[in-house]
């Protein structure tokens, strides 16, 4: 992976890629403000000029597409100009907004908020139990007031018991500083998902007549909280074979300090799943967890998950995976040979990592 081209924080806001360019006398000052018009598209950070949809929705689940579009537009003096909120007609991956009529030779901040309206669902209760993203009202930002930065920059989604998920269509989130001329502009942004996807494949090799039961599945050093806005987000960006830009995090800021206050997520109560024999693969449904950091202080190891396979519990750690950055689809493929498992593991869309140990599932003495 490339390392850092730029960086993004709430603080000091970089120019948009492919977007709206730096005049070239950087005259942010000086001159009459006349009124003119801003015409915005935004599409979802995986989403090049040349793909036609993005490799985080290889599942086409229209929870990972936008269905509302809230763009903030921020003066210099900090002073709110617009606020709106889109209701989509259709989940999508772009959007083109309605004109704003703002005014000319200045940079704006522009704040991007999608489905604000997720909720977090305790998984394993019945009724599965919702609250609220977050504990705030975006619209309540009014047009001609003060922007209130510094509490949408501590802004936090939490995760609070370990089978907490987010339900729903997933949120995003971005920040951009923009130049403004004094003349009709037009400016392409991005948002990014404030979630990590996991994907669980599993595929049943055994020669023998076996169907397979999975009974429990968990996932550990997981994060409870994440901010809503990227804090401190590094990205790079490069050209994958087929032309495609790939954007990448490669480093954030949470929260915690201390390995962001890790916890095991898991799926262990009602869980039954079964894989039939013949070269089946079954596709367990996807988890939506929030970005975190963790490695192992004593050994240096990061990650591991869990599976109670046919009343035994089997584990690893994921290799060589210390960062989960927002945006990261974790696909694992897991299979089932005998009594063995084989594991396999791929990051997209920011870049497609493939993590292949020599090793497969441990099996722990403790069966469930």
């Amino acid at each position: 992976m490339r390392k850092s081209a730029y960086i993004i924080t709430l603080w000091v806001l970089v120019l948009v890629f492919g977007g709206c360019d730096r005049p070239a006398d950087d005259a942010s000052a000086g001159g009459e403000s006349m009124l003119v018009n801003l015409d915005l598209a935004i599409r979802l950070s995986d989403v090049s000029q040349a793909a036609t949809r993005a490799e985080y929705v290889d599942a086409a689940t229209e929870d990972e597409l936008m269905h509302t579009l809230r763009i903030i537009v921020v003066r210099p003096d900090n002073t709110v100009e617009d606020n709106r909120l889109f209701d989509l007609t259709t989940a999508a991956d772009r959007y083109r907004a309605p004109k704003f009529t703002v005014a000319g030779n200045e940079w704006k901040r522009i704040y991007l908020f999608a489905n604000e309206a997720t909720q977090i669902a305790t998984a394993g209760t019945d009724p599965v139990v919702l609250r609220k993203l977050v504990d705030y009202d975006l619209g309540s930002i009014a047009p001609g007031h003060s922007f209130p930065r510094e509490a949408l920059a501590n802004l936090e989604i939490r995760l609070d018991g370990k089978t907490d998920e987010l339900r729903g269509p997933l949120p995003m989130s971005e920040s951009h500083r923009v130049w403004m001329p004094n003349e009709d502009h037009s400016c392409s942004l991005w948002i990014t998902r404030a979630a990590v996807k996991f994907t669980f494949r599993l595929v049943n090799r055994a020669a023998a007549n076996h169907t397979y039961r999975i009974t429990g599945l968990t996932i550990d050093k997981l994060a409870h909280k994440e901010y809503l806005l990227p804090r401190d987000a590094t990205y790079a960006t490069h050209e994958a074979e087929d032309g495609t830009l790939i954007r990448e995090i490669t480093d954030f800021s949470v929260p915690l300090q201390g390995n962001n206050g890790y916890y095991t997520y898991g799926r262990e109560s009602g869980m039954k799943v079964s894989v039939p024999a013949g070269d089946k693969t079954v596709v367990l449904d996807p988890i939506y967890l929030l970005e975190g950091k963790f490695t192992d202080p004593a050994d240096k190891r990061n990650y591991s998950m869990s599976l109670w396979i046919d009343g035994a519990k089997m584990s690893s750690y994921f290799p060589d995976l210390s960062l989960l950055p927002r945006n990261t689809h974790v696909v694992v493929t897991i299979a089932l040979t005998g009594a063995e498992a084989q594991w396999q593991v791929e990051l997209v869309p920011y870049t497609t990592k493939i993590l292949e140990p020599s090793f497969g599932l441990d099996e722990v003495k403790d069966p469930i």
